[in-house]
């Protein structure tokens, strides 16, 4: 079993006690912490404990850990090979080029600058063409949750401490062929100034960086970050999508207005954007992320365009893939899968638990000044009222999927705790033992659900059931939803479904706590585990619930320093524990499912990415068979 949490696939060789990341070798450092407490510790017990090692996660990191990495198994060559790849030799001798790879998108982001706004919408368009320091790792026929984080502008990164890292930038790197940049060098100060974007006061993005306290520019290609404490995380944080996206400085001093045009140094370079009918995307010839040198013609993006279309309408996108005018679709409702599998014989699947938490959770503001949910008793009923293995087969069709020798009854059929199932290597099973007596709260318990709600005093007064409808009318997310509000009203609440747009009503105002009533929504898919615990536990605007537990900010603190694998995982696995004690946040089945993408035949270099990094870690390496 994976000891150190920073082995990861890569070129095999030893690393040195400084390099962290370098090529594609990793190493960490380690801090001893507490035991955990088992189920049935007391509360001063927990407090002892987590005091001591919170003590211990504030030392200077007393050793780097020295790896091996396993040898590469992806196709693509590693990132360490890049520079040693001849320009002459084709890494990819069965890839056929060229051609416009024709994907979808479902709503207009509120602005194509990443940093103009929170909404997810606005991080998928801007990653076609930004750059980041990192990206998550990704390859054909592999599960991203499964695979560490790879080298983007970044060359190198470096820590003696895990508190202050060093991070160097491959030299050479260009940006897009486009005023007022023209195909300059990036340096640091393109990404000291994107920084300063990220983190500023005004920033709607700055807590996806926590315990990140500062970056600087130590010459043109060397950056120096500073944490508030030791982190293990700090690569996976930066390789965050919703993070640094490293524009040109000129993006930030009136060069250009990057509300209206992205300019960067990623694979694919932006010619336009209409609203509710498309992007356009070329293909830059000089993209370092490419295992051929820049400038290679060997070098991905494989296409020469990416064409992004709007078609809000889940109907209409399979429609549209049926026809053959798309090349690719995602989430297809499970009760479309085998349909469509007989109708399209010759389409390819891919199905992947996308590593995605829905959960109920309750407004906790000035808003309401008593409110009932305030009360445990409350939570755990609208835990308890929900029949997991029925909302499950609703949204994801287990059944037939299982006839079809589509996967087993066992895989399919997950529970989402605060982490989501698809999270599998963090995830702790709501049935494992070490749930303790927090887990029978997860069971479809529907009579003891209504004398909790009855023991709470609650007067039938109506509640508001809010939440934003997820890819149009009909699709899972809604008819799950729909569900949920039923299973409530069957134990006795009074609830009223209020559908809210996304942008100006739910992701900037509901889903920052202001709002009155039960919400449901998906949790971001952070594609660094620790993401989970700030946003929904810690001093940020983002704090649905509002939820504060000393014994999570102890947990939370020592997993982020920790290192080792498995003692990291114990943690991780005791902060959910505590919140279904509490049932802060009530786990639900949205996106504990598997989902499913169809490609057409002549579709090739498909992969799964998790997040919102889908232009970066796999539009450049699809590829058109004909």
């Amino acid at each position: 079993m994976e000891k150190n949490y920073w082995s990861r696939l890569g070129a095999q060789r030893r690393v040195s006690r400084r390099s962290v990341m370098r090529g594609a070798g990793v190493a960490a450092a380690g801090i001893t912490g507490a035991a955990l407490i088992g189920c049935g510790g007391s509360d001063d017990e927990v407090a002892s404990s987590g005091s001591a090692a919170t003590a211990a996660a504030t030392q200077a990191l007393a050793q780097v850990t020295e790896t091996q990495a396993a040898q590469a198994t992806s196709t693509q060559t590693s990132v360490a090979a890049v520079a040693t790849t001849a320009a002459n030799v084709d890494p990819y001798p069965n890839v056929k080029r060229g051609g416009t790879i024709v994907g979808s998108w479902i709503q207009d982001p509120p602005t194509i600058d990443p940093y103009g706004n929170l909404s997810y919408l606005s991080k998928y368009p801007s990653l076609f063409s930004v750059s980041r320091l990192f990206t998550n790792g990704t390859g054909e026929g592999q599960s991203p949750y499964n695979l560490g984080p790879e080298l983007d502008l970044a060359e190198s990164a470096e820590t003696e401490d895990a508190v202050t890292w060093i991070v160097k930038l491959k030299q050479g790197v260009k940006f897009h062929n486009k005023a007022p940049v023209n195909e300059r060098e990036v340096t640091s100060a393109d990404v000291v100034s994107s920084w300063n974007m990220l983190v500023a006061d005004e920033s709607p993005n700055k807590d996806t960086v926590p315990n990140i306290d500062s970056c600087e520019a130590i010459d043109d290609y060397t950056l120096k970050f500073v944490c508030g404490a030791p982190s293990a995380t700090f690569i996976d944080t930066m390789g965050d999508p919703n993070a640094l996206h490293v524009q040109p400085i000129e993006a930030h001093n009136g060069g250009f207005d990057p509300a209206k045009e992205i300019i960067g140094s990623g694979p694919w370079i932006f010619e336009s954007y209409e609203p509710s009918v498309d992007f356009m995307f070329s293909r830059n010839p000089n993209w370092h992320g490419s295992s051929a040198p820049m400038g290679s013609k060997f070098a991905a993006p494989f296409g020469d365009k990416f064409h992004w279309i709007s078609v809000p309408e889940y109907q209409n996108r399979l429609a549209q893939l049926k026809a053959g005018n798309l090349h690719y679709l995602n989430s297809i409702n499970a009760n479309d899968v085998i349909p469509t599998k007989e109708e399209m014989p010759g389409l390819q699947w891919y199905g992947a638990r996308p590593a995605l938490m829905s959960f109920l959770y309750f407004s906790n503001n000035e808003l309401d000044t008593n409110p009932v949910w305030s009360d445990v008793r409350f939570r755990r009923a609208t835990s308890m009222a929900q029949n997991r293995d029925d909302i499950t087969e609703l949204g994801y069709e287990v059944e037939a999927m299982v006839k079809a020798g589509v996967g087993s009854k066992e895989d399919l059929l997950r529970w989402n705790n605060l982490i989501p199932a698809g999270f599998e290597k963090w995830w702790l099973n709501p049935t494992d033992p070490k749930m303790c007596k927090a887990g029978d709260d997860f069971k479809y318990n529907p009579a003891e659900a209504a004398k909790l709600l009855q023991a709470t005093g609650y007067d039938d007064s109506e509640i508001k059931f809010q939440y934003y409808p997820y890819g149009g009318t009909g699709g899972t997310f809604n008819k799950i939803g729909e569900a949920v509000q039923a299973y409530l009203t069957a134990i006795g609440l009074n609830t009223e479904i209020e559908h809210q747009d996304y942008s100006s009503q739910y992701i900037t105002q509901t889903f920052t706590g202001n709002f009155s009533g039960i919400a449901w929504g998906y949790e971001t898919p952070f594609p660094e585990v620790g993401g989970y615990f700030p946003r929904m536990f810690g001093d940020n605007a983002r704090n649905h619930g509002r939820i504060k537990d000393a014994r999570i900010d102890e947990l939370n603190a020592l997993q982020a320093a920790e290192a080792d694998y498995e003692q990291r995982r114990e943690y991780i696995y005791e902060i959910q524990k505590i919140n279904a004690d509490n049932m802060y946040y009530v786990p639900g089945q949205a996106g504990a499912g598997v989902g499913w993408t169809g490609a057409v035949e002549s579709l090739g270099g498909y992969r799964v990415w998790k997040s919102y990094g889908m232009g970066t870690e796999n539009s450049p390496w699809l590829w058109l068979k004909s």
